[in-house]
């Protein structure tokens, strides 16, 4: 994998067929959740700490 930032169009490209598959398009779910899920979390602590 090229180390240089793809832009979004080409990333978009080469993600979508991917997520045509039912398998990648559940796994690529569970990871926006996780990730949303692990920011709401940290928001929410942060917030918490800091009124």
């Amino acid at each position: 994998m090229p180390s240089t930032v793809v832009p979004h169009q080409d990333f978009s490209a080469v993600i979508t067929p991917s997520l045509l598959d039912s398998e990648s398009s559940a796994v690529a779910i569970s990871l926006a959740w996780t990730v949303t899920g692990y920011m709401v979390a940290s928001a929410l602590s942060s917030g918490a700490k800091n009124p």
